[in-house]
């Protein structure tokens, strides 16, 4: 009989960038091979409405609507856990498509009886790998509104995955079962989950031949080729843009699209409210007559004053981002030219080994003050160069080619070397 597998891993904030490329299939560029681009239009999301929203931008929603804590989260809080839920490929092989589906629909309607359908933010099965799988991107908030993955996600917790969801597959007649519980098969667990997390790998490699500088022109006694800056732009081009792309997004999710998203929201509750309450109102008259028509009206009263409250109170909220977006003007406008003036939006470990020597990376995220474009930086320097810097988000630095550099304030008099100012 084939194994249940389930592994669970945590995300910060960073992390995320990274697991909606690869997730999401945001880019075609994939170092593990097994990956057949051709297929990858059969993967298929099992949340409603999720569209490809971006996961940091997703979860910070969610933690803003959910999160009750009166502590700020800590910058290396874990944000999100990811389960990822599969069998080996002999049980899949087995199956229809519309049983293989109801295997992961099954699994996915337990995640939310167990962790709250509103805390799951993504579950995409893919089916363009050598074994289908399900990716779910889950918010650790408890009922009572903590952020709390420690708690949610403890050894009783995992226990209970492991041993309830393979369950409820046995009883919907699926034959599955969970791992036993000894060395040599968690070994073999433990070997496929190492296996299928090594496929979703996401590495950025640069192919040597392109590091070549190209042949622009042939004259008759020489060749005119690219100079090292012609080089870099192409490479640019091919491999940093690209990713740089996809987490421009965050921009426009968290400036732009969160907004949209809460007036369009905002518009259907209303709508669904409405008729939900005239539809109740219609019947009650109905069933009771015309002596109820008093309680009606004021009923319609009420709803009408709900209806009103709850503009002015969107009306508001529209109101104070406009004034926050005011302010981050006016900070700016202390700092002179804003040509190359940036704002940090965020900073940390980045989700994948990016460099050469198979070290960590680090990056930081930027905003443009001049056009509001995006911009990531990777690298070891950089992080030597945040904490040189001490920089915090929300703070300015200028950008001179690969170098940062804090901002000065135009009224800040620069130091003197010598002397005392008395």
């Amino acid at each position: 009989m084939s194994k249940f597998v389930c592994n669970v891993q945590k995300f910060k904030g960073g992390q995320l960038y990274g697991m909606d490329i690869h997730i999401q299939r945001k880019t075609e560029n994939h170092s593990n091979k097994d990956i057949d681009v051709s297929r990858s239009n059969l993967n298929y999301e099992l949340v409603n409405g999720q569209q490809n929203q971006h996961y940091f931008t997703a979860v910070k929603k969610r933690i803003e609507q959910g999160y009750t804590g009166k502590k700020e989260l800590r910058k290396d809080a874990t944000l999100a856990c990811g389960v990822l839920i599969s069998s080996d490929k002999q049980f899949f092989e087995k199956l229809t498509t519309e049983q293989e589906r109801q295997f992961f629909q099954t699994a996915y309607e337990h995640l939310c009886e167990t962790y709250g359908k509103e805390n799951i933010i993504s579950a995409k099965v893919h089916k363009d790998e050598t074994t289908p799988h399900l990716h779910a991107i889950v918010v650790p908030l408890t009922k009572d509104g903590r952020l709390t993955a420690k708690e949610l996600f403890d050894r009783k917790a995992l226990t209970a995955l492991h041993n309830n969801i393979p369950k409820k597959l046995k009883e919907r007649g699926f034959n599955i079962e969970r791992g036993e519980k000894n060395a040599n098969v968690k070994r073999m667990e433990t070997d496929e989950w190492k296996r299928i997390q090594k496929q979703n790998q996401v590495t950025v490699k640069i192919n040597p031949d392109d590091t070549v500088p190209r042949v622009l022109e042939k004259t008759l006694l020489n060749k005119i080729v690219e100079t090292p800056e012609q080089v870099a732009e192409r490479l640019n081009a091919k491999y940093i843009e690209p990713l740089t792309a996809e987490l421009s997004d965050l921009k426009t999710d968290i400036a732009v699209q969160k907004v949209a998203d809460e007036r369009k929201q905002f518009a259907k509750s209303m709508a669904k409210s409405s008729e939900d309450d005239f539809a109740k109102l219609y019947f009650k008259v109905k069933s009771f007559g015309t002596n109820h028509v008093q309680n009606v009206l004021e009923k319609c009263m009420q709803m009408i004053e709900k209806m009103n409250t709850e503009k002015q109170q969107k009306d508001s909220l529209a109101e104070q981002e406009k004034q926050a977006q005011k302010e981050q003007a006016k900070k700016a406008d202390l700092y002179g030219s804003k040509d190359n003036l940036y704002s940090v939006m965020d900073f940390g470990p980045a989700p994948y080994n990016f460099e050469d020597n198979g070290e960590k990376s680090f990056y930081v995220v930027l905003r443009s003050i001049a056009n509001n474009q995006t911009v990531v930086k990777w690298g070891d320097k950089i992080k030597d160069t945040v904490e040189k810097l001490a920089l915090r988000i929300g703070d300015f630095v200028r950008l001179k080619g690969e170098e940062l550099e804090k901002a000065q304030r135009i009224e800040e008099p620069k130091q003197k070397t010598g002397g005392m100012k008395l």
